[in-house]
């Protein structure tokens, strides 16, 4: 993208500078400055080419993360194929404990009061 033509951009002008700019090639002749940059920046952009080919776009402990997180995710849908489907629990009305507690009544009595002694002062 573009961080590689960046790069291989300022191989070029390094190169150039060198030969153009820096003693001791800026004392030489035109054509052997023209040849001198051609070779230099050539080589330099062919070492630069091989030195990426050796380095990894990915760190190897991305890959470890990568490749582990796979087999979770291969082995979780392997599971989610071995599960039945589930099926409801049938559950009898008696069974089920739907009061609040001891003090249930007690809540229901305060609350009426609440309402009644609210009615009164709206009147």
């Amino acid at each position: 993208g573009i961080l590689r033509i960046v790069a291989e951009l300022a191989v070029v002008i390094n190169v150039a500078m060198a030969v153009f700019a820096m003693y001791p090639m800026r004392d030489w002749n035109f054509r052997k400055q023209l040849i001198s940059f051609l070779v230099l920046e050539h080589s330099m952009l062919v070492l630069r080419r091989i030195v990426v080919s050796f380095v990894d776009k990915e760190p190897a402990l991305y890959k470890r993360v990568d490749d582990y997180n796979w087999r979770f995710v291969c082995g979780v849908d392997e599971d989610l194929d071995k599960q039945k489907e589930l099926q409801p629990v049938p559950v009898k009305a008696e069974a089920l404990d739907t009061m609040l507690g001891p003090d249930f009544e007690n809540l229901d009595a305060s609350l009426s009061k609440l309402d009644w002694d609210v009615g009164l002062r709206r009147r």
